[in-house]
């Protein structure tokens, strides 16, 4: 303002001084000068990292922490991801996201202990899509002219698994039904295409 200088923050202060000129004077070079601005002793700090990425339904956790003389509160602002908690404590938040939904999420920490400037921290947390696998087991061979039979596979997201025949010439499959057709080789394959939450599955084939 002016001449004078109000401090606003902790960071880095640059100062520009200029002169525009005039009919007798060509506009000076500006001349810019910096100089660090830290914080006062017992000033909340956080010290933990600015973001954090977690796989959903995972049982991972994190805790955002600040110090200060006196210690800190925290507190948060921000939408969290469904099923994602915190237990606040004093200078710190844990946060544990189970569940939840993918996506990023800003978060924004304030550390207060009253006896200096508040610490402020944006807090960025990712949500991404769990992976997930097929547990399908070997078929055994068979003899022409067998009933049709029934597919069973699991999979680690507990969605639902789909078959299909790689060889329908030899072997069909309805939902979860296989019905031979011809001798020769029948390759199946079970396959969990994902949703919201999880990746599609690695394909696994069995051949009989």
């Amino acid at each position: 303002n002016g001449a004078t200088v109000t401090l606003a923050a902790t960071g880095t202060c640059t100062i520009a001084a200029d002169q525009a000129g005039d009919i007798d004077w060509a506009p000076a070079p500006q001349v810019t000068q910096s100089f660090a601005v830290a914080a006062p002793a017992g000033a909340p700090q956080f010290t933990s990292a600015s973001a954090a990425t977690f796989v959903v339904k995972a049982p991972n956790a994190f805790t955002v922490t600040a110090t200060g003389t006196p210690a800190p509160t925290l507190t948060r602002t921000g939408a969290l991801p469904s099923g994602v908690t915190f237990t606040a404590a004093t200078g710190a938040l844990a946060g544990t996201p189970a569940g939840g939904t993918v996506g990023t999420y800003t978060l924004t920490f304030t550390a207060k202990n009253g006896v200096a400037p508040d610490a402020v921290q944006t807090f960025t947390l990712t949500v991404i899509k769990a992976d997930q696998t097929i547990a399908f087991g070997p078929l055994p061979d068979l003899t022409f002219g067998s009933p049709s039979f029934t597919l069973a596979a699991t999979a680690t997201s507990a969605l639902t698994v789909a078959f299909a025949s790689l060889t329908p010439s030899v072997c069909t499959v309805s939902t979860r039904t296989v019905k031979l057709v011809a001798a020769g080789t029948c390759t199946i394959a079970a396959g969990q295409a994902g949703n919201a939450n999880y990746n599609p599955a690695p394909q696994v084939t069995h051949e009989f």
